[in-house]
């Protein structure tokens, strides 16, 4: 018998929750309310490819106990947060969930992601590689001030429908979600360190 538990499930996002109360108090006529439904957008895109995460992990069994962690926050020599961290006896992956569309182009050494829509509407973001490397640093900062010896991998994770990717090699994985799974089974599983 295996042992899984989500240990910590997201909370309701206090970011997305005071945009709505901005928009609930701003005329449809002021000049930021357009800007404010375009955050409010980005960040419900952003919790409903977390809450498809969480359905995978409701939904797959691995055959080793592990522990999923949704919404981390935690303080090394920064704070810093992770989206979702998977814990096994073996290793930490974190997952860096990605929802959203069209045709994304991530280049290697470039700070942003660009997201180009069938209409042509061409939108940058922040670059998820650079961002999980970050906090892969931060993380292993954490395990040292706690004498935790544990490796760390990192992963990209998209949404699989609306949208098409291309990217440079990378040193961390970029996958769609159906492709988890199978990539978590790979990893190696020698001798348990926690």
């Amino acid at each position: 018998m295996f042992f899984l538990m989500i240990m910590k499930y997201r909370s309701d996002s206090l970011k997305l929750l005071g945009v709505e109360a901005a928009l609930r108090r701003v005329s449809p006529e002021h000049p930021k309310y357009s800007y404010l439904e375009g955050v409010q957008r980005q960040i419900s895109s952003g919790i409903k490819g977390e809450e498809l995460l969480n359905k995978l992990f409701e939904r797959v069994r691995f055959r080793f106990d592990y522990f999923v962690l949704h919404d981390l926050h935690l303080a090394s020599t920064a704070t810093f947060q992770i989206d979702s961290l998977f814990i096994t006896p073996y290793y930490a992956i974190i997952l860096e969930m990605k929802n959203i569309g069209g045709h994304i182009e991530i280049q290697k050494n470039h700070a942003q992601l660009k997201r180009t829509l069938d209409s042509g509407q061409t939108d940058y973001y922040k670059n998820p590689v650079g961002q999980v490397i970050e906090i892969t640093d931060l993380l292993k900062d954490f395990f040292e001030m706690r004498d935790i010896n544990l490796p760390i991998y990192q992963v990209v994770i998209f949404k699989d429908a609306n949208r098409s990717l291309q990217f440079d090699d990378t040193e961390v994985p970029i996958m769609g979600l159906q492709e988890l799974p199978h990539y978590i089974r790979t990893l190696p599983r020698i001798e348990p360190l926690l």
